[in-house]
């Protein structure tokens, strides 16, 4: 009973704390007539009503398009070091690889290290290696991958702790060394679910990539950024929605490779 109060206790103080602080940022906000813009207002009307303007043209989708195919390779690049990343660190933090007081203190470098990397925000990443390597494409590839590696880490790391023992024990005794079991006891088991987890940051590489041109990325974010700045509205709405087609076309292969996985 104590607990319940004492789980209630920390609720409700949870929750004074939200609400307080959302208080807090209003109060603060600055006036009406400040906030918001009459001009903004109506630029974003002529924004809005745009989309029936769409210029769609041979040579505006070949653009388009290429942009996009551009933005898939980057965002494809991105993930495929993350995954490297989310595997390598998701093992050394987990507790299947090391064992005793030598595995704790691995485990406790490797969570920090997990920590630093999915805790700084992917354009800190992108100035630092803009300032390291210079304003070309790799310096996004790098930037994408670091952070989103380390949202891979921490979900494969839970992933690999949280399967059920009885299975790698069963491989133990009957011979099997740490390698082996971790190959045929846990990676199996934790799949399904390490790669749902990682089609979900698939998609959300792929639209992060797309704020990336500003470091030499380029792609479809970039041809956003143009059409904006010469205030080509219809162009915008051709590029975010043909981007829109591909995430949606990245969620269906997500949806069916789950299901695939699930139905082995």
């Amino acid at each position: 009973m104590s607990d319940y109060k004492k789980r209630k206790g920390q609720h409700i103080l949870l929750a004074v704390v939200l609400i307080g602080s959302f208080v807090w940022s209003l109060s603060i906000l600055p006036p009406h007539d400040e906030l918001i813009h009459s001009g903004g207002l109506v630029l974003i009307k002529k924004l809005l009503l745009s989309v029936y303007e769409m210029e769609i043209t041979k040579e505006s989708l070949s653009t388009c398009l290429e942009a996009l195919i551009q933005t898939f390779v980057y965002a494809s690049a991105s993930m495929g070091l993350s995954i490297i990343i989310g595997l390598i660190f998701g093992l050394l933090s987990s507790k299947i690889l090391f064992l005793g007081r030598i595995g704790n203190v691995v485990r406790i470098i490797f969570r920090v290290l997990i920590g630093l990397l999915r805790g700084v925000h992917e354009l800190i990443w992108a100035w630092v290696f803009v300032a390291a390597i210079g304003l070309t494409p790799l310096a996004g590839v790098f930037a994408l991958a670091i952070p989103y590696g380390g949202l891979l880490a921490i979900n494969y790391c839970n992933n690999f702790n949280s399967t059920p023992k009885e299975p790698l024990k069963a491989l133990r005794r009957s011979g099997a060394n740490r390698t082996q079991t971790i190959l045929y006891g846990v990676l199996p088991q934790a799949f399904p679910e390490m790669v749902s987890f990682t089609m979900t940051n698939y998609e959300c590489c792929l639209r992060s990539s797309t704020i990336m041109s500003f470091v030499g990325l380029g792609g479809i974010g970039y041809q956003i950024q143009i059409a904006l700045k010469d205030m080509k509205f219809n162009l915008v709405w051709l590029n975010v929605i043909v981007l829109i087609l591909l995430v949606i076309v990245i969620d269906v292969w997500g949806i069916a490779l789950r299901k695939r996985i699930v139905t082995r």
